[in-house]
């Protein structure tokens, strides 16, 4: 039986390679601390227990193709406080942020592209961008110098005909990078300057009054896809300053906005891989 060269290009996912090694080891007895998935620690609020107990639609039907209305309103109310207001046409649901970030990759790959990704990362990117016939470009990073990677003269060596575009997680997944103001206005820049386009999921944008999106440097004619995950915030303490998303407004205010892509999921990352051979 022959399979699509693009999947089998992907290799096995590492998460999913090390699930069985993790119940092996807790069958015999050993503590396993699980790296692989970024679990919330938030406590679920009890109006969403409530009103699954309290449904009683009779048929399950498919929702509408841009998302449930009320769904669509609550996210829209949700940017209005951090002062973000967007159209209801402006809001796609998507099924988790894989599926965002899929459909972004999708949307800007083809066969032979490139994208440069700084490494480590989360693993899952390898096959978004594999079934999409393109390949990762890693930006290399080491422990010596704390994973850092956002350097002019590390980045633009990489960028060829070939390269559609960086995508970068901030703070950093697994490693927990932030990047400064300089070196997202750099990445900007270089993004500018070679017509690409800059992905920034910053779905592990959690510490308050700190953590500042990359959005913010973006200037006139910046191609950027942005992702976000409200779900993954200290929600005692989120206010408009809180974390990435609520500085989009200020930047990207009157530019053409393609779409917006509500992200409800975040993953860990390669960790796992690791944690399986030491078990």
């Amino acid at each position: 039986m022959k399979f699509s060269s693009k999947v089998e290009k992907c290799g096995q996912s590492p998460m999913r390679k090390f699930h069985p090694y993790a119940v092996a080891a807790k069958a015999r007895g050993i503590k396993v601390y699980h790296l692989n998935i970024g679990q919330p620690d938030v406590q679920t609020p009890p109006a969403f227990f409530e009103a699954i107990r309290k449904f009683e639609q009779p048929v399950l039907e498919y929702a509408p193709s841009p998302g449930i209305p009320e769904l669509i309103d609550a996210i829209k109310g949700y940017y209005d406080k951090l002062d973000m207001h967007f159209d209801k046409s402006e809001i796609y649901i998507t099924t988790g942020g894989s599926e965002a970030l899929a459909i972004t990759l999708q949307c800007i790959l083809d066969d032979g592209d490139e994208i440069l990704i700084p490494e480590p990362f989360y693993p899952n990117y390898n096959t978004m961008v594999r079934t999409c016939g393109a390949s990762i470009t890693p930006i290399p990073t080491c422990p010596e110098e704390g994973y850092h990677y956002a350097e002019r003269e590390k980045i633009e060596p990489l960028i060829n005909e070939h390269t559609r575009a960086i995508m970068v997680t901030n703070p950093g997944n697994p490693t927990g990078v932030v990047l400064t103001d300089d070196e997202m206005k750099m990445l900007v820049d270089l993004a500018k300057k070679h017509d690409l386009f800059l992905i920034c999921d910053e779905a592990q944008n959690l510490t308050p009054n700190e953590v500042k999106t990359i959005i913010t440097r973006a200037g006139e004619g910046t191609k950027m896809v942005f992702t976000g995950d409200i779900f993954q915030i200290d929600q005692p303490y989120l206010d408009q300053w809180s974390n990435g998303l609520s500085h989009l407004n200020e930047k990207m205010d009157g530019q053409k906005l393609f779409e917006h892509i509500f992200l409800k999921i975040g993953e860990r990352s390669e960790l796992s891989d690791i944690a399986s051979r030491l078990l």
